[in-house]
């Protein structure tokens, strides 16, 4: 059967397959792969339907019942039945009709050969896509192996119970833990009680416990590895002891199933027996063989693990005898060297020799004996490091007759001594070194005091301390000790080997490549121009080390040691471990001085911030104190600075700022009487300022001398004003804080009146206290939930129904009654609550948008008013949309935003953004106030909006000023040429509205119409309105 048959014989199926809902493309992958396991299955896969036709053969059920697909389709699937089993037909469709599944374990079935074919069959029914009854799909797996298999395994049986029967052998089965399960044995000898009385027990129950432990190591054993062989036990029986021997092979077992295991105990007594009487003869004939050997066998190898070489000397003969040893030790050889003690002595280190010899000839008096250790310089140059000792042996006369001694070769000891004084010497460097990084604060101290510690701590000849000028890459030293280290007077002098091309080059490469350069020989180096300075003061190699901060080298460490080889692997790794302490004290030295300096200095200009600005004043102030003068305290704010932020961008405003405080450092007598305490706030100390008439004349002075030419922000020349808040000390604050909050305070009055310059005077203060009230109240408010919406109808101009309304927000307060915008928005924006009640603004403004729609009132657009401090929040958009969103997308039709015309032009860029992605969803813009600003016509016709709002203040005027008429004319023609609406504010009396009309002024809004009104109010004009002018009219 094809895969594109049963593809189909699947699809007629339907959901009898329970398929998930998927696409046509998916169900026919599904389909084929489906089909693809049926195919490759290796057990006989066939369907029927209800009247026993075959509809699907696969290949697994050709190879069984030897029928090609082609032979059985659409036939009945009686042919396989043996004859006289055709009533299993029957019995497995009413199964299948019962919805049962069908099972028989061991059918038989007949092949297209004649013979039958053991199967296990499984017949389950098929339904269709309305779950009715349709065929059954049946799955046979052949038998035959397994059959087979059986009759073979029951042969195996009967073979190994003949070849049990005959072993002599005790033969258990066990569990893991010692249980019996099967005991079997020919020897009753063995076994003293009945063999069915093990099992069920364990081992621990029926043998002693040593006995016990072996069994239970033996399975252990056994479980781990898979067999256990050679575990022995002796024990006593009623014929005497026997010693056994156990075999313990794991039984292969199910993975769910409790390990068995089979043990043998073999009979070994009479094998121990005779190994016991052979062991015995052995060790009789080891003994005498070892007794023979004994000494000189512990002699030589005591000597060749020790490298202890032995040597006799004959003082009478004047003969001398070495050992094997003593020859390799001091690598002569037997057979052509001459064992004196004078070619002895010949072969000391000549530095050595004198000292030696007078040892040896100390030694010939009481104790009798010498102990002295050497270098040996051998042929070839090499020096070993030998330790002798011997004993003085007299003759009957009490002369010295002969000399037994040892050498020993120490020279690795000595190696590790060394290796091991010169690792402490280092050692103690690195920890002086880090106590010194915890302990100094300065760079050229530690620089001193690592030199210093290198000297004479570790020991070193010499070191030194190079930096490397991040502008010109000059490198200079700047610490130094060693030799001659008391007559340096400049310690920033030049490189001893600065101008030597071999070591200029080793001392770039440290820099540029940043890793340690070593020599540990200066006299075989190519070093030609320092190996002479260094011979004299016996420097024999050394390290450069590079100091690195930030990726970068900083510096060159120098250490330099008396001892050739002296820089190997571990002396490396901790003089490179002290470089990175040294490195990372560097750069915390270097991140606290920053870090100092940002706490007191602004990171743009560089003046003392408001904690150093407010330190100088206290200074000040008790100068003044102890003086009896007065003193000025002036906080001056750069105006529109945030509209050349936006404008130009932040790096344009930054520049600014630089250039302010560079004028006013040099305007200023004494720029430490300057700070920048804010974003474009800055502080300005005056001393002794008895007369304040004079001071805002000089202050007017100062303001023309560094404000009258232009700055220079990239391409663009900006002007710039500024105002400014005076307190004065003893007057208006005693304390430095209060001067400055006071200060504070009369440059914010200063900005309300529009005074450039402001003197505080204590009415501000409760000015102050008021607006903080205020602000306390406003808090509360939102969270009682005391502000309202009012709504203002704009009207049609030529039929004066409500087109749309604009929502206005109140404050009902319950001390203060119903509080106009006019009297919190400002302090709103100020203090960051209008971003909170804006969002209420948005979210109240839909709901009631919909409540209008669910009283089929034909609801008109709601327009809310957008502030600066709102549309300048980088969420903006995902704010209004969520406000919106919370009452249904329904509502996204209903709202607009008014946005003034002075701040859609501040950072245009970014608020066409904002607004085009507001418009796909259904938002409209309107521009309030329009003319009051500075938009052009290119701007205008960028924006997308789709109303302008004239601002009243063109409306109440335009009937006595020709010019106001003129651009309210000119206003709404302009509009109208760019699809805009044009909706006029302020029209209180009928001759406006009568003009407005013959301009075709689009929408009015006044209180020729109405005020704002409540919600209900609201309701109820919309109503009326609907009465007169039904939606469908």
């Amino acid at each position: 059967m094809t895969s594109r048959a049963f593809r189909k014989s699947l699809i007629e199926a339907g959901p009898g397959l329970r398929q998930p809902d998927l696409a046509p493309g998916e169900i026919e992958a599904e389909l084929a792969r489906l089909a693809a396991i049926v195919q490759t299955s290796e057990d006989a896969i066939i369907s029927k339907d209800l009247d026993g036709t075959i509809l699907a053969w696969n290949k697994a059920a050709e190879r069984l019942f030897g029928y090609r697909a082609e032979e059985v389709l659409n036939k009945s699937i009686s042919l396989l039945f043996p004859l006289g089993d055709e009533s299993e037909e029957q019995q497995i469709m009413e199964k299948i009709f019962r919805g049962e599944v069908y099972v028989n374990r061991e059918a038989k079935r007949r092949h297209k050969d004649g013979y039958l074919v053991h199967v296990s069959v499984c017949v389950a029914p098929i339904l269709d896509f309305q779950g009715h009854l349709i065929g059954a799909s049946k799955i046979a797996r052949d038998l035959t192996e397994r059959m087979h298999y059986q009759r073979e395994l029951l042969a195996t049986g009967n073979r190994l119970r003949a070849t049990l029967e005959a072993i002599p052998d005790l033969l258990f089965e066990f569990g893991l833990d010692g249980c019996y399960y099967a005991v079997h044995t020919q020897r009753s000898d063995l076994i003293v009680i009945d063999p069915a009385h093990f099992i069920g027990k364990t081992v621990s129950e029926v043998l002693p416990g040593e006995i016990a432990n072996v069994f239970l190591e033996a399975l252990q054993e056994a479980h781990s590895n898979g067999y256990s062989s050679g575990k022995q036990f002796e024990i006593a029986l009623p014929k005497g002891r026997f010693w056994f021997e156990l075999s313990v092979s794991c039984m292969v077992y199910a993975p769910l199933s409790e390990p068995r295991f089979i043990c043998i105990s073999r009979d070994i007594t009479e094998r121990k027996q005779a190994e016991l009487r052979l062991a015995r003869s052995e060790t009789a004939l080891r003994q005498l063989t070892v007794d023979l050997q004994n000494e000189r066998s512990r002699l030589i190898a005591a000597q060749e693990v020790a490298k202890i070489g032995s040597w006799e000397t004959d003082l009478a003969a004047n003969t001398t005898n070495w050992s094997a040893e003593t020859h390799r030790i001091y690598e002569t050889d037997p057979a052509t060297f001459h064992s004196t003690h004078q070619s002895f002595l010949s072969l000391v280190h000549p530095e050595d020799r004198d000292r030696v010899e007078g040892v040896f000839i100390a030694s010939y008096k009481e104790p009798y004996t010498g102990n002295v250790e050497h270098r040996l310089l051998l042929p070839n140059n090499t020096v070993k490091f030998i330790h002798q000792r011997w004993q003085i042996y007299l003759d009957e006369r009490g002369n010295p007759a002969y000399i037994i001694g040892t050498c020993q070769d120490i020279t690795e000891r000595k190696r590790d001594e060394l290796k091991i004084h010169r690792l402490n010497r280092t050692y103690a460097l690195l920890s002086g070194i880090n106590n010194t990084i915890v302990r100094v604060r300065e760079r050229e101290e530690l620089y001193r005091e690592s030199c210093r510690l290198a000297v004479r701590v570790g020991s070193f000849k010499m070191a030194w301390i190079a930096e490397i000028d991040r502008h010109t890459r000059a490198i200079k030293v700047v610490a130094f000790e060693g030799d001659h280290s008391q007559d340096r007077s400049d310690e920033s002098s030049t490189l001893t080997f600065d101008s030597e091309i071999e070591a200029a080059r080793l001392i770039h490469r440290v820099v540029k490549q940043r890793e340690l350069v070593v020599c540990n020989d200066i006299q075989g180096s190519p070093l030609a121009g320092i190996r002479q300075e260094c011979a004299e003061k016996g420097i024999n190699s050394f390290v450069l080390l590079p100091l690195v901060m930030n990726e970068e080298t900083a510096g060159v460490f120098a250490l330099y040691a008396s001892e050739a080889g002296f820089f190997h692997d571990e002396e490396i790794r901790l003089v490179q471990e002290i470089a990175d302490d040294i490195s990372y004290s560097l750069e915390h030295i270097a991140n606290r001085a920053e870090l100092r300096y940002l706490s007191l200095y602004d990171s743009v200009t560089g003046l003392p911030n408001r904690a150093l600005f407010r330190d100088r004043l206290i200074q000040a102030l008790g100068d003044a104190e102890r003086k009896g003068s007065r003193l000025a305290v002036l906080i001056g704010d750069i105006e529109r600075f945030r509209s050349i932020n936006d404008t130009l961008g932040r790096k344009a405003g930054d520049d600014l700022l630089k250039q302010f405080a560079t004028r006013a450092r040099e305007t200023m007598a004494d720029h430490n009487w300057l700070g920048r305490v804010g974003g474009d706030h800055f502080a300005f100390l005056w001393m002794e300022a008895d007369r304040p008439n004079m001071l805002e004349q000089t202050l007017e002075q100062r303001r023309a001398e560094f404000l009258g030419a232009p700055f220079t922000l990239g391409d663009e020349e900006v002007r710039i004003s500024m105002r400014s808040g005076i307190a004065m000390f003893p007057n208006d604050g005693t304390d430095a804080d209060s001067l400055l909050h006071n200060a504070e305070a009369a440059l914010r009055r200063g900005k309300q009146s529009g005074d450039r310059v402001t003197f505080y005077s204590p009415s501000m203060k409760a000015i102050a206290s008021e607006r903080l009230m205020l602000e306390n109240k406003l808090r509360l408010a939102i969270e009682r939930d005391e502000f309202v919406l009012h709504y203002q109808p704009i009207v049609d101009t030529e039929n004066r129904t409500i087109d749309s309304v604009e929502a206005l927000i109140r404050w009902q307060s319950p001390d203060l009654g119903l509080v106009p915008p006019s009297e919190f928005i400002g302090l709103m924006e100020e203090t960051g609550i209008i971003l909170e009640v804006g969002e209420w603004a948005l979210r109240q403004a839909a709901r009631d948008y919909c409540k209008w729609e669910e009283m089929a009132l034909h609801a008109p657009r709601v327009a809310v008013n957008i502030s600066p401090l709102q549309l300048h929040q980088r969420d903006f958009v995902e704010t209004v949309s969520q406000s919106v969103l919370e009452e249904g997308n329904r509502c996204f039709a209903g709202i607009d935003l008014e946005i003034t015309e002075n701040l859609l032009m501040q950072d245009v860029e970014s608020n066409v953004g904002k607004l085009n992605q507001l418009q796909q969803v259904g938002v409209n813009v309107a521009i309030d106030d329009f003319g009051t600003g500075y938009s052009s016509l290119a701007y205008l016709s960028s924006l997308p909006v789709q109303v302008l709002k004239i601002d009243r203040s063109f409306i109440i005027t335009m009937l006595k000023d020709p010019k106001k008429m003129s651009l309210v004319s000119t206003i709404i023609a302009l509009a109208h040429s760019l699809q805009l609406k044009v909706v006029a504010e302020g029209v209180d009396d009928e001759e406006q509205a009568n003009v407005l009309r013959q301009l075709r002024c689009d929408k009015m809004q006044g209180y020729l119409f109405s005020r704002a009104v409540p919600f209900d109010d609201i309701t109820d004009l919309l109503r009326a309105r609907n009465a007169l002018h039904p939606a469908g009219d």
